[in-house]
């Protein structure tokens, strides 16, 4: 096999929004699979520009549209508790006490 074979071989050609869609998929994938804070976050803002721009992609049918903006939401609520901030602050809502009464 040619080398120009063996790399087109390894690609996947499909339309943009199959492209899209294959991406998210993976980016899902990856942040289940990933125990690093910070790839997790970065991870959940690129899901959650993706899921946008599905949402808006004009072949998309108004059904598709309304489940990418509700997964959209789960999403900001993902990368909303993966903030920093958040977590301290949710940490402090666990304190335990000094001393038992």
């Amino acid at each position: 096999m040619r080398e120009e074979e063996a790399s087109s071989a390894e690609e996947y050609q499909m339309p943009g929004l199959e492209a899209m869609l294959a991406g998210t998929l993976a980016l899902m994938t990856g942040y289940a699979e990933a125990e690093n804070p910070q790839q997790r976050n970065a991870m959940s803002q690129k899901i959650f520009c993706n899921l946008g721009l599905l949402s808006q992609h004009p072949l998309v049918s108004p059904g598709f549209q309304a489940m990418t903006d509700k997964l959209r939401m789960h999403w900001l609520a993902q990368k909303s508790a993966s903030d920093p901030d958040t977590q301290q602050a949710r940490a402090l809502w666990h304190t335990t006490p000094e001393k038992l009464q």
